[in-house]
């Protein structure tokens, strides 16, 4: 997911370092970018050296192309091929793991946050609603908003879907939104916290339906002073 200032996000060539006896001098990979309906926008392959990794600035590579507000960026592996079949080798499916910093121009917010998520042609098998809560308890004290993305990982199923903030000591819905989530696309929900706050000291967020494992939302709280943290819910 992007929206704030983005500007060179590293990319490591994983596969060599996982498989230290591949051969391949070189591996490649799709970098495709996706706006918030799930349309991809444009794709550009690269080429990594094994063990090395490379910055990439995401405006750059792609500065054909007007970004949008907020979407996705994938990278999928392609080549050699046969990588696939060494995984095996491994017991289980390979995947890598990234972090994303956000900040404010001024540097003066930042967020370093692990959303671990993968794109996946299966439908989950919890895609029916349900009721996810997240464990994370915010303190609404001098909170102006809370901005929650959802992302939806699924390559070819739509949810109908949802988030809510919720009261931390009984579960009570205070605020809520119900949307539509395509496949491999994100939505944003504002919520103003400033309504609230008084009545309510703590609160959580709920989604009425997981779009993938792990496929918990973002969360960004901004404050009266305008600074903002972030955390995978």
């Amino acid at each position: 997911m992007f929206e704030f200032d983005l500007r060179q996000a590293p990319f490591t060539n994983f596969t060599s370092f996982s498989l230290l006896d591949n051969n391949d001098k070189k591996s490649k990979f799709k970098i495709s970018l996706i706006d918030f309906s799930g349309k991809e926008l444009a794709n550009k392959k690269i080429s990594l050296s094994k063990f090395t990794s490379k910055a990439i600035d995401v405006k750059e590579l792609f500065n054909e192309i007007i970004t949008p507000e907020y979407g996705l960026i994938t990278v999928k592996y392609i080549s050699p091929i046969h990588f696939l079949n060494k995984m095996r080798i491994l017991g289980d499916a390979l995947s890598s793991h990234f972090y994303c910093l956000y900040h404010s121009p001024d540097n003066k917010s930042l967020a370093l946050i692990h959303p671990q998520q993968y794109i996946t042609k299966q439908k989950y098998k919890n895609t029916k609603p349900y009721f996810w809560m997240s464990q994370y308890v915010f303190d609404t004290k001098n909170v102006k908003e809370m901005h929650i993305y959802q992302l939806n990982v699924l390559e070819s199923w739509n949810v109908e879907t949802g988030c809510a903030v919720l009261d931390a000591k009984d579960d009570q819905i205070i605020l809520e939104n119900k949307y539509h989530l395509a496949a491999k696309s994100a939505n944003k929900t504002v919520f103003d916290i400033t309504k609230i706050r008084d009545n309510h000291k703590n609160i959580k967020i709920s989604l009425k339906a997981l779009c993938g494992d792990n496929a918990k939302p973002l969360v960004f709280i901004y404050f009266n002073d305008g600074t903002f943290t972030g955390t995978h819910a």
